[in-house]
């Protein structure tokens, strides 16, 4: 064989090897998404899409979509994701979407290793890829509700494929028919969701200042439609409203900059090349270069969401998306990746490990799943809304699952919420040991502290709550078996009715295993 042959047959069987990890990545996630229940906002959207109109129905009406994209735009937010929600949920057979967003997650792995390559990558840097994305996206935070994956993951895949749109157009590589299908992709790209999209504006302003505005008019083209698409979202009255309820500094929001743990190793790698004078002058040469600085502005922006709003982990996949291509840049300009490209049994290992730890998580969802359709099902025949299930402990397979499952089903009270509007019960749903299905308070033995609380086979209860509503979290301290004081744990309260007809609340503690003993609660002072 001639040396061309030889290279041919190389890149075929590279070639080959890149689309079976793509297939690998394809395949796990469509599972997941297969498997992976129905929660939090997808049932809010059912029910809102259901009650658009006065008559409630969940069939497919262009009137009734019309009707619900209003009612999200006026009251929640103008993002095109949300919108989209019940073609998810409701009109999209469950294994075709699971399908679609399979692919749509392995195009998410190859933007990210091609923007940071800056040409097709090899099967190597996909699977490196792939345990990045595993590792620094916050998949533990239910960001496989399909809802949220619309919000993000989509809008990612979207907004990346925008941004290497941009790249194209300013190398002077795309024609004009490209330009206007990528002007079509970048509006809707733009309006999937204002705060991802507003970050990669902002970079994209960045670089255009940089450089005094002076680019392709293909490429402001691009531009100009990502921002008109944002501006979409922007200008609905839902997103103001919310934004006026959750501004502002909050503590819990400062602790969060923890989730943006990409950009803070990004900024950190910055801060370092400035101690040499070598170093400073690769990164001179960085900030000459166009994708490092839309992706270091953009992922700035998406950590400054933590000081400005009422930061959900889920959020920081925008500052982490554009962070790992930003880290891309620096170890391209590095040429680190060149010095381990030759060690492919290190990537075949790598991507060995990814699939054992996804085939993990897929089999504790699982386990998950069954539990939360039994749990529905219980709740549903139930005359009070009440499931007498002993639910798997959320601290259970945690760290062998890096938190990726919908662990917290039955832990956030957003969840019993959403799911009690498509119920439709007239009593607070709950869900409840077994060991309390025959439970009165009689029974019960007090525990010590001033929260009035009282002990009934291992478990926590007290008395009604006149005026309750719903499922809600609070804080007490309390003092464990073994010594240990937890100021502020946080318990579920929910209110149920046993089978011998009394009424109770229950509390979960859950800052530990719900098997932990406690010996005193007290109220907050």
């Amino acid at each position: 064989m001639t040396k061309s042959e030889i290279s041919e047959a190389a890149a075929r069987r590279n070639g080959l090897l890149a689309g079976g990890v793509l297939v690998a990545i394809a395949a796990v996630y469509a599972v997941i998404a297969y498997i992976v229940p129905l929660a939090l906002d997808d049932y809010v959207f059912i029910d809102t899409y259901t009650n658009a109109l006065p008559d409630p129905r969940s069939d497919f009406s262009l009137r009734r979509w019309a009707a619900f994209a209003s009612i999200v735009r006026c009251e929640d937010n103008g993002r095109l994701a949300n919108i989209l929600s019940p073609v998810s949920t409701l009109f999209t057979p469950k294994w075709l979407y699971a399908v679609i967003t399979g692919c749509v997650t392995a195009a998410l792995v190859w933007l990210l290793a091609r923007l940071t390559k800056g040409d097709k990558p090899g099967w190597q840097l996909l699977a490196a890829m792939w345990a990045i994305v595993l590792v620094v996206l916050p998949w533990r935070n239910n960001l496989f509700v399909a809802d949220y994956e619309l919000n993000y993951i989509y809008t990612g895949v979207l907004l990346l494929a925008t941004l290497l749109e941009a790249e194209r157009a300013a190398e002077g590589k795309i024609g004009a028919a490209e330009t206007a299908a990528a002007c079509v992709m970048a509006f809707l790209a733009g309006w999937m969701h204002e705060g991802f999209s507003a970050a990669l504006v902002f970079g994209i302003g960045l670089w255009a200042l940089c450089v005094r505005f002076k680019m392709p008019a293909r490429w402001w083209a691009v531009v100009i439609a990502l921002g008109s698409g944002m501006l979409v979202a922007l200008t609905a009255p839902g997103v103001w409203l919310r934004f006026g309820a959750q501004h502002g500094v909050h503590i819990k929001s400062i602790k969060a900059i923890a989730f943006n743990y990409a950009s803070l190793v990004m900024f950190a790698l910055v801060a370092c090349m400035l101690l040499r004078s070598e170093w400073r002058r690769r990164l001179r040469m960085l900030f000459y270069q166009r994708l490092f600085v839309i992706s270091l502005g953009a992922s700035f922006v998406g950590l400054l969401y933590s000081f400005v709003i009422r930061f959900q982990p889920r959020m920081a996949m925008i500052s982490a998306t554009f962070a790992i291509i930003a880290i891309g840049c620096i170890v391209r300009e590095w040429q680190v990746a060149k010095k381990v490209a030759r060690c492919h049994w290190l990537y075949a290992v790598v991507m060995l490990a990814c699939l054992l730890l996804m085939a993990n998580v897929i089999r504790v969802q699982s386990i998950l799943t069954a539990e939360a359709e039994a749990v529905i099902k219980l709740m549903k025949s139930s005359a009070h809304g009440v499931a007498f299930y002993d639910v798997r402990d959320h601290h259970q397979d945690h760290l062998s699952t890096l938190g990726m499952p919908l662990r917290l089903y039955w832990v956030e009270e957003f969840s019993f919420s959403s799911l009690a509007q498509v119920l439709d019960k007239d009593e607070p749903i709950a869900v409840v040991p077994t060991a309390l299905r025959n439970a009165r308070l009689e029974q019960a033995e007090s525990v010590p502290g001033n929260a009035g609380m009282k002990r009934l086979n291992g478990c926590l209860v007290g008395a009604p709550v006149e005026d309750y509503k719903e499922v809600f979290p609070s804080y007490f301290d309390v003092t464990l078996a073994d010594g240990r004081r937890c100021r502020s744990m946080l318990v579920l309260c929910q209110q149920f009715v046993s089978e011998a007809g009394e009424r109770m609340m229950y509390y979960r503690p859950l800052d530990v295993p719900a098997t932990t003993p406690v010996a005193e609660v007290n109220r907050i002072e």
